[in-house]
């Protein structure tokens, strides 16, 4: 089952996340983990993750939407850290912390990711700057739970063997 992790691993940050309107009907776009592509009034664009916390260090992004941003980074470590993690095998076992396991550590990070979407939208999804769709969210909350759960059978099955 390892091997089809490693591929779902990659799907991290291939899927998309959000499907977004901003408000009064000025564009859309869909949002994955590491850019977002947008049509607005003014045409097509493809924003990356690094060029949104550039925004917010030069100070043209600011309140909600600079936090938005930074919970949305906070979450690409822990997305970096749980592929780190279904690519070593069980790193939990050797060290005996039960907090290292990749499906919690893709858990934080999709919380994360509802976190910074509530942040722009509002705990409905909906204001006055846009709604969201989280179609994403949920395919990620699975795969949490499905690694959690194989994780700490992996690591009974480890534990039992030393």
């Amino acid at each position: 089952m390892i091997r089809l992790h490693r591929l779902w691993a990659l799907l991290f940050f291939l899927l998309p996340v959000n499907v977004y309107s901003i408000g009064g009907g000025l564009g859309a776009g869909v949002q994955f983990p590491l850019f977002r592509v947008q049509e607005t009034v003014l045409g097509t664009s493809t924003i990356t993750i690094v060029q949104d916390v550039l925004y917010v260090v030069n100070g043209i992004v600011a309140g909600r939407t600079a936090v938005s941003v930074m919970l949305w980074m906070g979450a690409l470590v822990f997305y970096a850290a749980a592929t780190v993690l279904l690519f070593r095998r069980c790193p939990a076992c050797l060290l005996r912390f039960t907090w290292c396991r990749p499906g919690r550590v893709l858990a934080a990070g999709t919380l994360l990711l509802l976190g910074s979407t509530m942040m722009q939208y509002g705990p409905t999804f909906a204001s006055a700057g846009g709604y969201a769709v989280p179609v994403g969210l949920p395919l990620l909350f699975y795969l949490a739970l499905l690694f959690a759960s194989e994780g700490e059978q992996d690591c009974k099955i480890a534990h039992h063997a030393v």
